[in-house]
């Protein structure tokens, strides 16, 4: 695919290390396709209670005092760090990726509705990487190869190497038409079912290293993580029909994680260890800190259930489910 033109990078809004530090630059172009209440920061930890070892670890935050929706956070020990998350609207159950496995067996954990672990290892794969779901099919990425699995049955599908792209990461998936991207040194672009249809969207030199993806109304996402020198970059939103691209606000990060919540982009920065809220006008703002909170650092992508209200966090604890009333 032709590769859209190059963007100037910004240095402004590298202020996430104040928790009301907020940055406004012009946002161009962002749909939004959710009518959510819009969530900010909850950080006042009221009353917490923990259970044994590889079952959960529950905090309730009460925001009353500060007009923040409340929130229950519930950690799911997986006795590995989690990396992705990806809920499945079909069984109502979610997939998590481990991260950081020293035999380099990476396993896919299923969590189901109520966060108890139906399933550890549910699947195994080399290295971690990034999760979707498309109809019966969770698709994982692991090293160079996409894998898909049957979502009733745990049985491969199908797998394809991808080469020129090293390691590769997040997916970005169309429910409805399988259209789908995975984020690597450059970014591909493949469908669901068909990987002989995966060509090249976007081009490192114009992107940088891609880091998480999210996908809406025929924009793609994208979380630039650079590797040099400052080794944090922007949001980036990129048209999918024509590859032009345009930056989202002067927030900078190593943006691991990007998923909607409403009428927010929420970020994850591992440059920083908080979750951090992008509205429509490109302002930024801490979504959550969990590890100020409650001892959780969020890695990679982020899993959404928008019937329960639930985020699904993986991080340094293995998984944490956040939950709003």
């Amino acid at each position: 695919m032709g590769c859209g033109p190059s963007f100037e990078m910004t240095t402004g809004g590298e202020t996430a290390a104040s928790d009301s530090a907020s940055q406004t630059g012009a946002a161009t172009e962002v749909a939004t396709t959710s009518e959510t209440t819009e969530v900010t920061t909850a950080d006042e930890t009221t009353a917490a209670e923990t259970t044994t070892a590889g079952e959960t670890t529950q905090a309730t935050t009460d925001g009353a005092t500060t007009g923040e929706p409340n929130y229950e956070f519930t950690v799911v020990d997986i006795f590995l760090p989690g990396f992705a998350c990806v809920w499945d609207p079909n069984s109502g159950d979610y997939f998590v990726l481990t991260y950081e496995v020293p035999d380099g067996h990476n396993r896919v954990v299923r969590i189901g509705s109520d966060f108890a672990v139906v399933a550890n290892p549910w699947v195994e794969v080399a290295s971690a990487g990034g999760l979707a779901t498309f109809k019966d099919t969770l698709i994982a990425t692991s090293n160079v190869t996409i894998y898909e699995f049957d979502l009733n049955t745990s049985e491969i599908h199908g797998s394809h190497v991808f080469p020129g792209f090293h390691p590769l990461g997040d997916l970005a998936v169309d429910p409805a038409t399988g259209e789908a991207y995975v984020s690597s040194d450059s970014i591909a672009r493949f469908t669901a079912g068909d990987f002989t249809s995966g060509t090249e969207f976007l081009a490192s030199q114009t992107i940088g290293v891609a880091g998480g993806l999210h996908l809406e109304a025929g924009m793609l996402y994208v979380g630039a993580e650079p590797t040099a020198p400052e080794f944090v970059g922007p949001l980036i939103a990129v048209d999918t029909s024509t590859s032009e691209l345009v930056q989202v606000g002067p927030y900078q990060g190593r943006l691991e994680g990007v998923a909607r919540w409403g009428s927010q982009l929420v970020l994850t920065d591992r440059a920083t260890e908080r979750l951090i809220a992008i509205d429509d006008e490109g302002e930024s703002s801490v979504f959550l800190d969990l590890k100020t909170d409650h001892d959780f650092v969020p890695y990679g992508s982020l899993g959404v259930n928008p019937a329960k209200n639930v985020l699904c966090v993986p991080g340094s604890g293995g998984v944490g489910f956040v939950e709003f009333f």
